[in-house]
């Protein structure tokens, strides 16, 4: 089977990724867009290519994660990333949780409790199913659900390529203005994922022993995930021009609203029988998002722990009750006093992980020059060039983000 055999915390990666940025930011940027914003989503995925390649590159050539690297840039490296991602991290808790939830009440399932109530529940589902399970059960769901989204959202893209418009003018960058900096802000935030992303894909490939595969192997795991989660991110795109955009149909606020409508572009393009197998896909991949999330987030804080102590941190812990039980009982609170409209929601969420990216995207330039990387398995010039491109674009975009935030002009 060869290379195929070892992928692992790849498909992790792939099924964090495809989910709140996928579902729900790519299928409205094509609704409300058209094709305008496909440059962007391709150029989003281009561009953060090498900050994410980081994660599996450093694992793999120095058997630790990015958090011991940013340690070795300094104490304010590590402690800069904890304090900055536990905001994100719980926001993209509640915001993913939510997200299952609307996709359960689009499959016809009632919601007595309300959203923000069953979203709580299925984050206490998640953390029990992490703690009781492990990395190969999620590679396995990931495996499964991500096969499945795969092969009908490509059969329904290609079915909604004749409704869509192709010409010149739809692909044209839609017309500037303050609002569609905000939307372009919050739709590159989590595309295809937030960077924070290679932090959990290094630990992840620690914990799975990638430190005793080739780095070659490692690489070949993280295209497999990355190109396919770009991939579908572009699919989702065009579904929502060719079934919303050019039928007019504006994106419900609500997360059941809006699920209905992600459910619905499969009943347009494949009928409504292989919609509902769609839509139950759909929601195994939001729930594996989330599965590996709970899995990941809390890692973080343990390993940075241990990093901090100056003591080995090989990201076994997994989800410790401490972290874990933290992030849980700070996510569960922001639902159930914060959460108000779903789709405001989800922007506030993919804004925050955007606005942290720059951090990110620089730290993980600079661990790559780490001596404990071999000199042969350190990027070359055009991967150099290219992270530094990734660093000055996202630091660009944030600070004319945060310049139209604060009333001022660029």
């Amino acid at each position: 089977m060869g290379r195929w055999s070892q992928l692992g915390p790849g498909l992790l990666f792939a099924g964090a990724a495809i989910g709140t940025s996928h579902l729900v930011q790519a299928t409205r940027a094509g609704a409300l867009y058209g094709l305008g914003l496909l440059l962007f989503v391709v150029l989003a995925n281009v561009l953060k290519y090498p900050s994410f390649r980081a994660g599996p590159a450093y694992a793999a050539a120095t058997g630790h994660s990015l958090l011991t690297g940013y340690r070795r840039q300094g104490s304010w490296a590590l402690a800069l990333i904890v304090l900055t991602q536990l905001p994100v991290h719980v926001i993209i808790l509640a915001a993913s949780a939510v997200t299952c939830a609307g996709l359960l009440g689009a499959l016809g399932i009632d919601l007595p409790l309300g959203t923000p109530k069953v979203a709580a529940l299925l984050l206490l589902l998640a953390f029990g199913l992490v703690r009781s399970g492990g990395l190969g059960g999620l590679m396995r769901l990931s495996r499964f659900f991500i096969a499945v989204l795969t092969v009908t959202t490509v059969l329904a893209t290609l079915l909604a390529v004749p409704s869509v418009e192709w010409s010149a003018h739809a692909l044209a960058f839609p017309t500037y203005d303050t609002g569609l900096l905000f939307f372009l802000v919050a739709l590159l935030g989590l595309m295809p994922s937030a960077l924070d992303l290679s932090i959990l894909h290094s630990l992840w490939a620690v914990a799975a022993a990638d430190r005793q595969r080739d780095f070659a192997a490692a690489i070949f795991d993280f295209k497999v995930g990355y190109v396919g989660s770009a991939a579908l991110a572009g699919c989702f795109v065009v579904m929502g021009a060719g079934v919303m955009h050019s039928a007019a149909v504006v994106p419900e606020p609500s997360a059941v609203g809006f699920a209905k409508q992600i459910v619905g572009l499969y009943a347009a393009t494949l009928g409504d029988g292989a919609a509902y197998l769609v839509g139950i896909a759909a929601f195994g991949v939001m729930a594996t998002t989330l599965l590996t999330i709970v899995d990941g987030f809390p890692r973080v804080y343990s390993a940075a722990l241990l990093i901090a102590q100056d003591r080995e941190a090989p990201g076994e812990e997994g989800p410790t009750g401490a972290a874990g039980l933290m992030l849980l009982a700070l996510a569960i609170a922001l639902l159930l006093t914060l959460f108000q409209r779903f789709l405001s929601f989800i922007d506030f969420m993919t804004t925050a992980a955007f606005l942290v990216g720059p951090l990110i995207a620089l730290l993980n330039h600079r661990v790559m020059d780490d001596p404990a990387i071999a000199p042969a398995l350190r990027p070359n010039r055009v991967l150099r060039s290219w992270s530094a491109l990734n660093c000055l674009a996202l630091t660009v975009l944030a600070g004319l983000y945060l310049l139209n935030r604060l009333g001022a002009t660029p």
